[in-house]
């Protein structure tokens, strides 16, 4: 009872605590925007695994170039008891592999039907811990799971995971790399490493290794390993929070492919509620922030990813004091970045502000006095993903913010929309359509003395001056029926009011109920 919080401490994290369980807004995405972006994820980890290098040489391989795995002699080999004609077979499918990857893996499959992934279990299963014929056969494992569905017939069709899982700790330096890259390939595809209390022994063996191992490539597909099992993770399993200094260290290390795993570690805690406070809660992100306007490629994409789910994540107190929108808008203005995508990125960053709560789309607002000028220069001139980027946030705002129109909607920006109604790309002239209906809805005009001092006009008379009404009557003829749809309605509703004040058709009315886009 003598250390009970005081009165104001104790309000306080009622406060954070009652904040944190309003869910749904923080929790994820939406299912359908999550599969995407597992999706993206899985496409990244693939790219990755082809990069690594350092995994161990296993001998001239051009004697066995001339033969192809249709062989007879080779496929006999498989079913032998000759330990020669075995390992020559052996060697002839890991040099149909290394040398011709693509035809290699086509092959097999084909000699899937003869069963040749059940012999070659057979002789894992066999096999000597330790021996080369082991090390030969994971190796040939390691390269055909790279194939999603012949990673899927591995761990359905054969009992190689529990067999990894079963001798996982007597694995040996040479065999563990191979190990390492079939459990990354398969774990999506696997419940065991995911559903039991096998993920915990994986993910302790595996951040041992990442600071154990002498051999860089095992630390890093150990790290890797680590971020698929956390990010398949079934439901039920807890996660021990001091991961998240472990993946903190990880982004401080000197080895590039270590700082990469970290930011994806990070990454997968947020698909976890419990985990992503321990996040938001600790400081390990914040050499992230530090460094996002410092490097590029894959490290880039994971930082930037890493801060678009603290800001969805994050409560508004949180957001302001950890100075991440000020750090997003310094790479929006400065001009050293015009060229870069680290422009669009920071703008993906604030835009999860877009599709946030109420709070958070008001503190998107408050964060730059200059935002209506920044976001109308970039939908005017800036680069198509740029104009794009800006022109969706402007409509999460329109539309989830109303106020925010005129503060945000001056005659530039409407200029903007109506040069957007013009492009080859469906869903951004439906974008635009609808920050368009939101203004002419809003009505009134630009906020601001200043402005009505010059002379500019309402909301319609601006969108007049910018073509607007030409380019709604070229959409209605659009083959997408959405596109058409919506620019009928506008139209009719903002136009052409006074020379036809006949009912909206049938087929319009409901308009507003469609639910074009999840976000």
């Amino acid at each position: 009872m003598d250390n009970l919080p005081s009165g104001s401490e104790h309000l306080h994290d009622m406060f954070k605590n009652h904040g944190r369980t309003l869910a749904t807004q923080r929790r994820s995405r939406e299912q359908t925007s999550i599969e995407l972006r597992k999706k993206k994820r899985e496409e990244f980890f693939i790219a990755k695994r082809m990069e690594f290098e350092g995994t161990l040489s296993i001998g001239s391989l051009e004697p066995y170039i001339p033969y192809s795995l249709y062989d007879d002699q080779v496929t006999e080999g498989l079913f032998s008891d000759d330990p020669k004609k075995m390992d020559f077979s052996l060697m002839v499918y890991i040099a149909r592999l290394e040398k011709e990857p693509e035809k290699g893996q086509v092959e097999f499959w084909d000699m899937m039907s003869f069963n040749v992934l059940t012999a070659l279990y057979n002789i894992l299963n066999l096999a000597e811990s330790g021996s080369h014929r082991q090390f030969l056969v994971l190796r040939i494992l390691a390269s055909v799971s790279e194939d999603p569905d012949i990673a899927v017939a591995l761990s359905d069709g054969t009992d190689v995971v529990k067999y990894i899982l079963w001798k996982f700790t007597s694995f040996d330096e040479k065999c563990m790399g191979e190990v390492l890259i079939i459990l990354s390939n398969t774990v999506s595809t696997s419940t065991i490493p995911t559903s039991t209390d096998q993920a915990l022994f994986l993910i302790e063996r595996c951040r041992r290794l990442c600071c154990e191992s002498p051999m860089s490539h095992i630390r890093a597909l150990s790290a890797l390993v680590m971020t698929k099992i956390v990010d398949n993770l079934e439901e039920g399993i807890q996660l021990p929070t001091n991961l998240v200094d472990f993946a903190g260290e990880l982004i401080v290390s000197g080895e590039i492919r270590l700082r990469i795993s970290g930011y994806c570690l990070l990454n997968a805690f947020f698909y976890n509620y419990r985990m992503g406070n321990a996040v938001v809660s600790s400081d390990k992100w914040i050499p992230a922030l530090e460094r996002c306007t410092m490097v590029d490629g894959n490290e880039s994409s994971e930082i930037f990813y890493l801060l678009e789910n603290l800001c969805n994540f994050m409560l508004p107190y949180e957001l302001t004091s950890s100075k991440l929108l000020e750090k997003m808008w310094y790479i929006i203005e400065d001009p050293v970045f015009a060229s870069s995508d680290k422009r669009l990125k920071a703008l993906s960053v604030l835009c999860e502000l877009s599709v946030s709560s109420v709070e958070k789309m008001q503190l998107l607002l408050d964060s730059n006095p200059k935002i209506k000028e920044i976001l109308a220069e970039l939908l005017v001139n800036a680069n198509f993903d740029t104009r794009r980027q800006v022109l969706l946030m402007l409509r999460n705002l329109f539309l989830n913010l109303p106020h925010s129109i005129p503060f945000l909607a001056g005659k530039k920006t409407i200029e903007g929309i109506s040069d957007l109604l013009t492009v080859m790309q469906p869903d951004t002239v439906i974008f635009a359509l609808e920050c368009l209906k939101a203004v002419l809805e809003h009505g009134g005009g630009p906020s601001g003395d200043n402005q009505r001092l010059i002379g500019i006009g309402d909301y319609a008379t601006l969108a007049e001056e910018a073509s607007v009404h030409s380019r709604l009557d070229f959409l209605v003829s659009s083959p997408n029926e959405q596109v058409a749809l919506l620019a009928l309605e506008i139209l009719h509703t903002f136009v052409d009011t006074k020379e036809d004040d006949a009912a909206l058709p049938d087929d319009l009315k409901d308009l507003e109920n469609l639910q074009l886009f999840n976000f």
